[in-house]
């Protein structure tokens, strides 16, 4: 999230704003595949595999695509294809960080190769999707405003989608596999963050408009400021919005404030 913000405020918007809707797309797009395949860890399939019980934690829903390979892909396969052409080093740079991400998942036993290959070609598509899309919009307000609208609807469909299906209930020595409320919960984090990113980006247009064409002292104080606010919600929001007792919603509400905060908030506080 820091990487994301930090180019957005400080070092440069539309780099910024590429790397959110490579990440709020790719998110959205991963949890659809993983909720719709409802595909299994490997060590519910093999018993002689034994996962590091550290990263059981996350490792709560379904199996493909890889999330972390994803998410990996989104932020550092966005920058390697964003400013590769100015700096060829950051390629081989991010490459590694990807390559390495998706090998820790297998070697941690929570994930198949075919999880990781699944998380990088689908997030790769995506960065080109977004790309166009930019390329498309090319600051027409019209089409900004459309981008949002179409956004929004975007995220409404995929929640009656994740909240409707219906999902597999198989169970193992008396404990489920994977809990559907869970595997919803999920979801709706990610639908918040995209909604976060697709409204908050529209309002910043409309009522900011901030640019990072700004002395060297005002980025760093952009940074302080941001990052300030986004760690007081985190360790202080969050926790009372857990308190609020709403359920499913709980993490949809959070990442919705965190990344609506990041696109929206924030911006307006530092400009004033």
């Amino acid at each position: 999230t820091f990487i994301m913000a930090i180019f957005f405020w400080c070092v440069n918007k539309r780099g910024g704003k590429f790397l959110l809707l490579v990440y709020a797309f790719g998110r959205l797009l991963n949890q659809f595949l993983k909720n719709t395949l409802c595909v299994y860890r490997p060590f519910v399939f093999d018993s002689n595999l034994n996962p590091v019980e550290s990263a059981m934690k996350s490792a709560s829903s379904y199996s493909f695509p890889s999330g972390h390979t994803n998410v990996a892909t989104s932020i550092y396969g966005g920058l390697a294809y964003f400013y590769g052409r100015r700096f060829p080093i950051l390629v081989f740079i991010c490459t590694v960080i990807i390559v390495a991400t998706a090998f820790s998942r297998n070697f941690l036993g929570v994930h198949t190769l075919q999880d990781v290959l699944a998380a990088i070609i689908s997030t790769a598509l995506v960065i080109v999707f977004v790309d166009k899309l930019m390329a498309w919009i090319d600051g027409d307000s019209k089409k900004e405003s459309c981008l949002t609208v179409g956004g929004i609807v975007l995220g409404l469909i995929m929640t009656a989608y994740f909240m409707l299906k219906s999902y597999p209930v198989d169970y193992i020595n008396g404990k489920i596999i994977v809990d559907p409320a869970a595997a919803i919960k999920d979801a709706l984090g990610n639908i918040g963050s995209f909604a976060g990113v697709v409204i908050g980006l529209e309002l910043e247009r409309r009522f900011v408009n901030f640019s990072t064409d700004v002395a060297f002292s005002k980025r760093i104080f952009r940074a302080f400021i941001g990052i300030a606010i986004i760690l007081a919600l985190t360790y202080f929001a969050v926790p009372f919005i857990k308190s609020l007792d709403i359920g499913m919603a709980t993490k949809l509400v959070r990442w919705f404030m965190i990344y609506f905060s990041v696109t929206f908030l924030v911006p307006l506080i530092f400009s004033k």
